[in-house]
């Protein structure tokens, strides 16, 4: 019997951010996938097409989140559900969520409290003496 990857999930949080309190759950991407959604990502050079597929694809990957409307109710992970919600919202966890796939650590709009610096001290480096140069 061979072997069956599992599905990865990736779990955004937001805190520290303009969205704290937020939290969304993701499914991973197949590699055609995120060759799509790389592609789609720039909304601004795109058509509505692009816009389409790009929203498509995050909510068919879209697993849960908290978000509720103003009085309280849940709102449903489904397309219509995110269609319904404001562009800059959404194309902000688009954006964490590849973040999130790809590994990759950009600086947070608003700084991140999180983290600390390096324990290990800068190391001095000096000139080589004429002699090494060479």
């Amino acid at each position: 019997m061979g072997y069956v990857p599992k599905r990865k999930r990736y779990h955004l949080d937001f805190t520290g951010t303009d969205l704290d309190g937020l939290e969304v759950t993701l499914h991973g991407l197949s590699i055609g996938e995120f060759l799509e959604i790389q592609k789609l990502r720039g909304l601004e050079n795109g058509d509505a097409d692009d816009s389409d597929s790009l929203v498509k694809q995050f909510a068919d990957h879209l697993v849960a989140w908290n978000v509720t409307t103003e009085d309280g109710t849940p709102v449903e992970p489904t397309l219509a559900a995110v269609a319904g919600q404001d562009i800059d919202f959404v194309l902000t966890i688009i954006n964490a969520w590849i973040r999130a796939l790809t590994g990759v650590s950009v600086p947070l709009e608003n700084g991140s409290t999180s983290g600390q610096q390096s324990p290990e001290e800068l190391i001095a480096t000096e000139s080589l003496s004429p002699s090494l140069a060479s």
